[in-house]
């Protein structure tokens, strides 16, 4: 069944309009693109059923991607929230209040008693707040409340694995990088769909991560900015390439191809 799908959101929208383009010939659905900077995704709002801009710079790539001023939501059988600011960092940013993790010695995996200040639910839910406070999670609502299309939320893309290879200040970096990536980042996907309903999350396909924490580093070299025409810097380890967004998509395709033929 051919679809018409809306992807919107921040610049990881690039990803995926770039792998759309190497996989297009094998699917009939029809995709349309908008992408604004991160800077300006939180200058989206939904009226009425109408995903609309709020400011001129948000405003200027709705005309150069959609052709239009506003998203008709009821025009689409799916709409793709991308990204929107969410990310595993800024999730995981209280750590260093609540679980100080930097102070472990990371060789003892079963350190956790030495930094547990509070209890293993109470820092889930200090997660899942962080994760139900976000712009994307209430964006996602809006969508949902004001339209019949089906609404599902693709993840920020975990930094790139080059981050082993880094040198970093940011604890939560280290944390990713460290003993601890695989558990946290359990941790953030679980808050996730709590918060937003399993059903609505699209994560990577797990052969694309490393050690479930991080991106391998082949999906992120030469990814290319969202207008397509540069390639983001070497040190950039948070923007995956075409490949990476091949894979993504196909795993939303798998999705829908499942809620279609449980009908």
């Amino acid at each position: 069944m051919a679809l018409k799908i809306c992807v919107v959101g921040n610049s990881h929208v690039g990803a995926l309009k770039f792998g759309w383009e190497n996989i297009r010939s094998s699917h009939r659905h029809e995709l349309t693109f908008l992408g604004v900077p991160g800077t300006s995704v939180r200058d989206l709002t939904v009226e009425h059923g109408i995903v609309l801009p709020t400011t001129n710079t948000a405003r200027k790539f709705f005309l150069k991607t959609s052709g239009s001023e506003g998203i008709a939501l009821d025009s689409y059988d799916v709409v793709l929230l991308v990204g929107a600011g969410l990310t595993l960092t800024s999730a995981l940013s209280l750590t260093n209040r609540w679980r100080p993790y930097g102070l472990v010695d990371e060789t003892i995996r079963d350190s956790q008693s030495q930094f547990n200040l509070v209890s293993d639910q109470l820092f889930a839910e200090l997660i899942s707040s962080r994760v139900r406070k976000s712009f994307a999670n209430r964006l996602l609502r809006k969508v949902t409340r004001q339209s019949a299309v089906r609404a599902l939320y693709v993840t920020t893309p975990l930094p790139s694995s080059e981050l082993r290879l880094a040198r970093s200040d940011d604890p939560v970096l280290s944390l990713i990088a460290g003993t601890h990536g695989p558990s946290i980042a359990s941790l953030y996907r679980n808050s996730l769909e709590r918060v937003m309903g399993k059903d609505k999350v699209i994560f990577p396909p797990a052969h694309a991560l490393v050690d479930g924490a991080m991106t391998d580093a082949r999906y992120s070299r030469g990814s290319l900015r969202l207008d397509g025409e540069r390639e983001h810097p070497d040190t950039d380890l948070n923007h995956m390439n075409a490949a990476y967004g091949a894979l993504v998509l196909e795993e939303v395709f798998n999705r829908l191809g499942s809620a279609t033929s449980s009908r």
